[in-house]
């Protein structure tokens, strides 16, 4: 038996903060994906320290014996930007676990997911079918939206500075500004309700905005300038990371606000050029395939 899972990456988050008083986001799945792959024969990748917590953890959670390790391939494939809010290791992280309890015949909820990954890390929440407020440090959902949202995105990939996630995670300005963040989320869920991408979009921006106190993001007066200029439903960022995406809509002249981005580019080098591709929000959740093998 083979066993393939896929999982979205993300465009950071579309709201992030403190909501009676537990830290949450909503995270923003987008078409890029993480794939582990399971099969028999002897084991080829390298799979990094996370990934091999996970697999222990996974083993002792559910009383599976090691030793069938022995004789499996497992493979884990991305084209993840790391390190810049994308989801990155939540997204290899998801897939591997759903791809473990495929494997080994356990039923595993999307929210028993969760749990398991918060152990090893803060997660985002993007391997959900539906949206929800996650608080990504104990797998908790404070709220379910029961919905998602499609959209076209403008994603911008830079390296004009770092986050510590680490060191950010528990900025006591998220704590500050919770009075700020509750009208935000209200504003976020009465515009999943009714269909409404522009006031998805204010709540996403408002996010963004209200987050500066924490990232200090050095280009923001610059994005936020496109979205007046080309009135945009709203951007949505990483929180903790440096991921931009521009919310487009049918009528967004998007060969103009390229030309807009290589000219700031131009102006300030020292920030390096920023990399634009097309992407769309997409419904979260994981993908899996069973293949068995055919004997001879």
């Amino acid at each position: 038996m083979e066993v393939k899972v896929s999982a979205p990456a993300t465009c950071g988050e579309f709201v992030q903060g403190i909501w009676r008083s537990q830290p949450c986001l909503v995270s923003a799945p987008i078409d890029i994906y993480s794939t582990t792959h399971i099969k028999e024969g002897n084991q080829e990748q390298k799979l990094d320290f996370k990934a091999e917590t996970l697999i222990n953890s996974f083993f002792n959670k559910y009383g599976i014996n090691r030793s069938y390790l022995n004789g499996l391939n497992i493979s884990i494939n991305s084209p993840i930007p790391k390190s810049i809010g994308m989801g990155s290791s939540t997204a290899d992280l998801a897939s591997l676990t759903q791809a473990l309890a495929t494997y080994f015949f356990v039923d595993i909820s999307e929210q028993e997911i969760g749990k398991i990954l918060t152990d090893i890390e803060p997660t985002d929440n993007s391997f959900f079918s539906n949206l929800n407020l996650f608080n990504q440090y104990n797998g908790s959902i404070l709220y379910s939206f029961n919905s998602f949202i499609k959209a076209k995105l403008l994603l911008i990939l830079r390296e004009d500075f770092k986050v510590d996630t680490l060191s950010f995670s528990y900025n006591q300005e998220f704590k500050r500004e919770e009075k700020y963040f509750q009208p935000l989320l209200e504003m976020f869920n009465f515009g999943l309700k009714n269909e409404d991408l522009n006031l998805i979009g204010e709540a996403s921006t408002g996010s963004y905005i209200l987050n500066q106190r924490c990232l200090k993001d050095p280009s923001a007066t610059f994005f936020l300038s496109l979205r007046s200029r080309y009135n945009l439903p709203g951007l949505i960022c990483g929180h903790t990371g440096s991921i931009i995406g521009l919310i487009l809509d049918k009528e967004t002249n998007t060969k103009e606000i390229l030309k807009d981005i290589h000219v700031y580019n131009e102006m300030f080098p020292q920030k390096g050029e920023f990399q634009t591709q097309i992407n769309h929000i997409v419904k979260g959740g994981l993908s899996v395939e069973t293949i068995y093998n055919k004997s001879n």
